[in-house]
């Protein structure tokens, strides 16, 4: 049996400018060229998968107010009434529906990224500048609260901190995701725990992003979601603690500063002396050992 499917004229939606509640429906009318052959259920579900097979799986539109960028709408649901008017025997009449493609559907790559700028901890105990009040105050060097014994107590405050998490859906069929190498899969990003970036990675320096771990489950034989957890810090190519300018880190190297005692205004200070620059942690490859770029 010949199954035929043509396109109506004229098409519905909405649209708006963001274009994320956009959607279109297209008609569609369809039928057999012998629909006797086969019983009613059989027979449409024939016309079914015609319309599905001449219809797009997807529809590109631009938005009003858009910059450009396409707004892809993905086919949804599919209706259908019997046409008893035409004329022609068993002859449908199929409603195609397209909506905004906000997420993947199964068997579909998907990457997600969330973020946490609220900051982080930590204990300085010299300022980035000093400003002295009262007759004779000896200079401390930017150092911050020294006590009588000339020892520096610091002070704890909120600097800059960026926490990221990139989530990955591996589909069933990717290689790296199945259960005969998945067991290897997870061994490589724990060895990979506690490490920063080899090389330049989703835009950040190398050294600038540090590995957190990863999270997830596996499935055999459906789609898995896997978490991959990171911490950024800007690279600084030099600062300076007290008179020791010129100092260059890694974000995640750790610096540590060694004081001596002085003499100022007849006051026993400390002032900054040297200053270590430490890396701490490894780096490696984040493209090859996670998967993902």
């Amino acid at each position: 049996m010949t199954f035929k499917v043509k396109e109506i004229n004229g098409a519905s939606g909405t649209e708006t400018p963001i274009g994320f509640d956009s959607s279109m429906k297209l008609q569609y009318e369809a039928w057999g060229t012998t629909p006797g052959e086969l019983a009613d259920n059989q027979y449409l579900a024939n016309l079914l998968q015609a319309v599905r097979a001449y219809s797009p799986t997807e529809l590109n539109q631009l938005p009003t107010g858009s910059t450009g960028r396409p707004n892809q709408l993905r086919r949804g649901a599919i209706s259908w009434n019997e046409d008893e008017d035409s004329g022609l025997k068993r002859h449908f009449i199929f409603d195609v529906e397209y909506k905004a493609a906000s997420l993947p559907e199964e068997g579909e790559s998907l990457m997600q990224w969330s973020f946490d700028t609220q900051g982080g901890n930590v204990k300085i105990f010299t300022s980035q500048a000093t400003t002295r009040y009262g007759t004779g105050a000896p200079n401390f060097n930017n150092c911050i609260d020294v006590n009588d014994d000339a020892e520096v107590q610091g002070v704890e405050i909120v600097i800059p901190a960026l926490k990221l998490s990139a989530r990955k859906r591996w589909v069933k069929d990717n290689a790296l995701y199945k259960w005969d190498t998945f067991q290897t899969y997870i061994r490589s990003l724990t060895s990979v725990t506690g490490s920063t970036n080899s090389a330049v990675w989703q835009g950040y320096a190398i050294g600038e992003l540090l590995f957190l771990g990863a999270t997830g489950a596996f499935q055999d034989g459906k789609d898995n979601e896997i978490e991959y957890h990171f911490a950024a810090s800007a690279n600084v190519a030099s600062y300076s603690i007290g008179t020791i300018a010129g100092i260059a880190k890694k974000g995640h190297d750790y610096v540590w500063v060694r004081y001596e005692h002085a003499l100022d205004s007849s006051q026993l200070v400390r002032k900054p002396k040297w200053a270590y620059v430490e890396r701490v942690y490894g780096q490696s490859d984040f493209t090859s050992v996670l998967g993902i770029s």
